[in-house]
């Protein structure tokens, strides 16, 4: 049995729902417990989900991580995730990637991302660095992207969940705090663990202002009483992030000049 909790956050989000609960399904038929917390929905959301009978909770609008936190406080399972509902999780690579946490005793394990449009259809792959990089990337931004990562309900609880405070970064926080509380981390690196949706409406792209300054407030603590060898870390950083995922940005930039009627 699949010993693991998966939680979505919803508002009036049926246009893409359905693609989010048929792939946690695939967990599901292992012993996987998906629980879909809506903020007042107006569309189809409930209905969709409770034509697959998915659990469902409500929080109050205005802040995902509060939704997210409400799903996962209800959990008993030993690992937990969390999938927007725009987003999608592979299965077979998240049974993988579990077993690997069980066999290596990890507390998070994450791994490279599929970038998808709103078809479905494969972009470009975002590939996250090494664990043993992670302390570096944190410097600056979330080291690897939050779909298809896990963690165990144990480091969960220990470290108090998502701080709601960073209404669009709180996933950054929650694994830098990770990340200073001496955690191991995994990545799995047999293949990608899950797709993110890119969509002008979505909260990455149209709030991007607010989470960069979310960030900066972020890294800001993780930096103090630490050696500033910041000009040289961020030229690595920058270098190594560039080189490694040159093929996902060339493809990004030329989407978007696309979208943007800019270039033909």
């Amino acid at each position: 049995m699949l010993d693991l909790t998966v939680v979505t956050p919803t508002l009036n989000s049926d246009k893409t729902l359905e693609d989010t609960i048929r792939s946690v399904q695939c967990l599901v038929k292992k012993g996987a417990i998906h629980v879909i917390v809506d903020s007042g929905s107006t569309d189809n959301t409930l209905n969709l989900a409770r034509s697959y009978n998915v659990q469902t909770l409500y929080c109050e609008p205005g802040n995902m991580y509060e939704a997210i936190n409400t799903g996962l406080s209800t959990a008993s399972t030993k690992y937990l995730t969390y999938i927007n509902s725009d987003d999608v999780l592979y299965a077979d690579a998240i049974e993988e990637m579990i077993s690997l946490m069980e066999k290596f005793d990890k507390d998070v394990a994450y791994g490279n991302i599929d970038y998808i449009d709103e078809f479905n259809r494969f972009l470009f792959l975002r590939r996250s660095p090494p664990s043993c990089l992670l302390s570096y990337f944190s410097y600056f931004y979330n080291p690897f992207p939050q779909q298809g990562s896990i963690f165990s309900s144990k480091l969960y609880k220990s470290i108090g969940g998502f701080d709601t405070n960073y209404k669009y970064s709180a996933d950054f926080d929650f694994f830098l705090r990770c990340s200073q509380a001496e955690t191991d981390f995994l990545k799995y690196k047999t293949k990608s663990v899950a797709g993110f949706r890119l969509s002008p409406s979505q909260l990455s792209q149209s709030m991007r202002h607010v989470m960069r300054l979310d960030g900066r407030k972020i890294t800001a603590l993780y930096r103090k009483n630490k050696p500033r060898k910041i000009y040289y870390l961020r030229v690595f950083v920058t270098l190594y992030r560039i080189f490694s995922n040159i093929d996902g940005i060339y493809l990004r930039k030329i989407r978007g000049f696309n979208l943007d009627s800019k270039w033909r």
